[in-house]
């Protein structure tokens, strides 16, 4: 429920350009930019993995519903990624390692590369942040998801960069979606 409360926060803003040109960092199965591409036909998105076992996972899902304006390609964060893009998107490992180990059984089902970032869960949001310069378009917005208990903590990451930071709570009234922009 809390990634399909950001794809209605990238859908929305997608709205505000012609063809937007949208990145998604961490592809996993898919879906989100998939939901992206079928509901906004005139966008153009970059969706890059680390797993080339998620991204095949990805282009299925991708032919499944016969979505052709998706690139998928293999990227540790922005290190094959080229040009500027209106919106950038992840729901990355967020997961503390500390965290990690104290979760649900069912959790386990999941790569742990795919749930847990160092740095107290923040690595990812402090990375992309940080190189998101290179490559968010300067009226564009930069979207996450976010673990409980860690708006305050990626606010501070983000307000190095942006000066508008907004959160979204999610169902249980939890900072689960935050988008940033310079607008």
């Amino acid at each position: 429920p809390e990634t399909e409360i950001m794809v209605e926060r990238i859908l929305g803003l997608s709205k505000m350009f012609s063809k937007p040109n949208i990145l998604e960092i961490g592809s996993g199965s898919g879906a989100p930019a998939v939901t992206v591409a079928i509901d906004n036909p005139e966008s153009s998105i970059l969706s890059v993995d680390i797993s080339k076992k998620a991204l095949d996972v990805a282009r299925e899902n991708a032919e499944k519903y016969s979505v052709k304006n998706i690139l998928f390609s293999k990227s540790d964060i922005f290190s094959n990624v080229k040009g500027n893009f209106d919106i950038i998107f992840s729901n990355p490992p967020y997961i503390s390692e500390e965290e990690y180990r104290y979760l649900d059984k069912e959790i386990y089902k999941e790569p742990e590369m795919a749930l847990v970032a160092k740095n107290n869960g923040l690595y990812f949001f402090e990375e992309i942040s940080l190189k998101s310069k290179d490559h968010l378009a300067s009226d564009g917005y930069l979207i996450f998801e976010i673990g409980k208990n860690q708006s305050k903590a990626v606010r501070s990451i983000l307000s190095k960069r942006f000066k508008s930071i907004n959160f979204k709570k999610d169902y249980n009234g939890i900072d689960r979606i935050v988008v940033a922009t310079n607008r």
